[in-house]
């Protein structure tokens, strides 16, 4: 039995009714497959590229159906691993404070004032013994201290007598003193002021042997012995004089 191909007439009519299902199909999937076009069973109508269907004018990738347009499933997010934490900077210590330094006291240098000399005679080398009248070998000797003298300005004397423990306090104190004047008044003879001079005696009190020495021997050795307290000391003091 052979088959005749339809006439053209035939084809118009089933091409008019394709037109009419497509419409109808598309309202039978609206609700369970939405944005695709859906045959009168509910399968999609599916275009000439295998793995593809028709869409409708409303479909978007987000109506995407894996079995007409797979969407490949988007790489999983790795997060990556968090920075290890920085150890906090360890604090430094506070130090200690320390106290303030004691600020060193003001002192004022006072310059320390010069020794005045001392002019130190034997009493036995200006006296004869137990005398207290100068001899004329101790005058040379006052004449060398009567130029220092001069030679200064503003100048302040002091003449001390002393003796040695021979003999009694009371006549060695006087003995002291009557020597001290004697070489106060040689020194005014040489043109030293009379009121620049001090004269005192202080007899036996102040040796300068050692105590206990010259205790022993005869009465001449302990003499000789304590020749040193048998003395005249001159102390000086002023400003020595410019040269014109």
């Amino acid at each position: 039995m052979s088959h005749h191909p339809p006439s053209c007439g035939a084809r118009r009519l089933l091409q008019a009714s394709a037109l009419v299902l497509l419409p109808l199909a598309a309202l039978a999937q609206s609700s369970t497959k939405p944005g695709y076009l859906l045959e009168g069973r509910g399968d999609f109508v599916r275009s000439g590229t295998p793995g593809q269907c028709w869409h409708d004018g409303q479909w978007t990738p987000a109506m995407a159906q894996a079995e007409c347009d797979p969407v490949a499933s988007p790489p999983a997010r790795v997060s990556a691993p968090p920075a290890p934490a920085s150890a906090p900077a360890p604090l430094a210590a506070a130090a200690a404070p320390q106290p303030a330094p004691t600020p060193a006291p003001l002192i004022a240098a006072v310059p320390t004032p010069a020794a005045a000399p001392v002019l130190r005679y034997a009493a036995d080398a200006l006296f004869d013994f137990d005398k207290s009248t100068v001899r004329p070998q101790g005058r040379k000797m006052l004449d060398e201290a009567s130029a220092n003298i001069l030679g200064l300005q503003g100048e302040k004397i002091e003449v001390v007598g002393h003796t040695d423990r021979l003999g009694t306090e009371a006549y060695n104190q006087s003995l002291s003193v009557r020597r001290a004047e004697s070489v106060r008044d040689y020194l005014v003879m040489q043109g030293v002021a009379w009121d620049r001079i001090a004269t005192r005696g202080v007899g036996e009190s102040e040796p300068v042997t050692p105590k206990g020495s010259c205790a022993k021997g005869r009465m001449a050795t302990v003499i000789a012995c304590l020749q040193a307290d048998r003395r005249v000391d001159i102390t000086i003091e002023g400003t020595k004089m410019s040269k014109p």
